[in-house]
């Protein structure tokens, strides 16, 4: 359980890999339950912690602020999450919304941050939006069919949101999951994007895609990865269809065991890949999670949002 949002700032605790089965499947599939009493963007209004809307190379405040926004995407209760940004954080909020596919546009006078929502596994839109895995056109070479399915959505209605309350301002895209797939997406098509931060993001496109997006973004792209988190192998690496092999853009940032950031790698990448990386393996194993019928892989439980954010304060605390 976290420090309560008085007091001063301090390191925080991630939720105790101990605590029953049911926890952690909330923890993973409906982080919208908040089951660990996680407070969001608690101390971002201190100015040693503030975001950085200038930044032009890693910023520790930043990936921290999109790691909260990551997690706060999944809240169902749009009043409650502006009440949270305006008085957290000094920033409005608009939830944009179309169909299955949500964000929200966080923004200010200076810069804008725009998160999407990631995978709810109990929706099947989601589902069939993350296992169709066959890569299609974009316009760099070619992407993941259903993540660009999914940006497609809600893409007008972003640019209509962007042009009508943060025009012309830097913005930061974000999202866990889905959702930092949508978010790479989104970066590769908006031009007023500065930067990009994801976490638990899935691989997205092919060496084409991923090679222009590096040239672009350079050292204002950030991949979060939570030590053996299963969703950053798929689609898994032997995968390939006949235009090219999946990536993954740069630059990752993992976190290991012990919750520290750097620009390490997971042990066993080839085998969570192989074993866990497979959709359909993946879906099967949440299922029976959720059924109580098979304890929750380490690999599922790295991919908690919460522990996203939670690492990422951390890293902030010690490295301000």
């Amino acid at each position: 359980m976290n420090q309560p949002e008085q007091g001063q700032p301090g390191p925080k605790q991630p939720p105790d890999r101990g605590a029953p089965l049911d926890f952690w499947v909330d923890l993973v599939t409906h982080p919208e339950r908040n089951r660990s009493g996680y407070v969001n963007f608690e101390h971002a209004l201190d100015p040693a912690y503030r975001f950085r809307g200038d930044a032009t190379e890693l910023a520790r405040a930043n990936a921290w602020w999109l790691a909260e926004a990551s997690l706060l995407a999944y809240w169902p209760d749009a009043a409650q999450v502006k009440e949270i940004y305006r008085t957290r954080t000094g920033l409005a909020c608009e939830p944009v919304v179309v169909g299955n596919i949500l964000c929200h546009l966080a923004f200010n006078d200076r810069f804008a941050i725009v998160a999407f929502r990631g995978t709810r596994p109990d929706d099947w839109q989601d589902i069939l939006d993350d296992a169709r895995f066959r890569m299609v056109d974009w316009t760099n070479g070619h992407v993941h069919g259903g993540f660009k399915g999914a940006f497609l959505d809600i893409r007008d209605a972003l640019i209509g949101a962007l042009h009508s309350h943060a025009p012309n301002l830097p913005v930061w895209m974000t999202g866990h999951s889905l959702g930092a797939a949508i978010a790479v997406l989104a970066a590769d098509t908006i031009p007023e994007t500065k930067g990009v931060y994801t976490f638990g993001c899935p691989r997205v496109g092919d060496q084409i895609f991923v090679g222009h997006f590096n040239a672009r973004f350079q050292s204002q792209s950030f991949r979060y990865v939570d030590d053996h988190d299963v969703v950053t192998h798929l689609p898994p690496e032997p995968l390939g269809w006949p235009v090219g092999l999946y990536e993954h853009v740069n630059e990752r940032r993992w976190i290991d065991k012990d919750g520290n950031v750097g620009t390490g790698s997971p042990t066993l990448a080839h085998f969570v890949g192989d074993v866990f990386g497979q959709p359909v393996v993946l879906y099967h194993m949440l299922q029976l999670s959720m059924s109580g019928q098979l304890p929750l892989p380490d690999a599922l439980e790295d991919h908690a949002p919460v522990l996203y954010a939670t690492y990422a304060w951390n890293d902030l605390f010690k490295n301000p």
